[in-house]
């Protein structure tokens, strides 16, 4: 996937993205859009092309990231556009049928 950062949109809101030193955020942040994604989270520095897949709505991963604790877990991430954050999602397992 090959990414024109130009033209990177907010899902929240639709504004344009703007890149910042440590993240991409929404030109419409003093309105109260709150569309952010950090250059780096989870112990995992995105590519513009991951940061354009979850813009775009995309789930990215698993990855194996690492939370504020420290603790070592493998997680897809999604952008969120009811607070404009990248959430971890885990996959769920299923119990083996005896």
């Amino acid at each position: 996937m090959s990414t024109n950062i130009e033209d990177l949109r907010c899902p929240s809101c639709g504004g344009k993205m703007l890149e910042g030193r440590k993240s991409w955020f929404c030109e419409n942040w003093r309105s109260g859009c709150a569309g952010r994604v950090w250059k780096e989270s989870f112990g995992h520095c995105f590519t513009a092309d991951e940061i354009a897949a979850l813009l775009g709505g995309e789930r990215i991963g698993p990855l194996d990231l690492t939370s504020r604790a420290g603790k070592h877990f493998r997680a897809a991430l999604e952008f969120d556009k009811l607070d404009g954050r990248v959430h971890a999602v885990f996959e769920e397992h299923k119990a083996e049928p005896a």
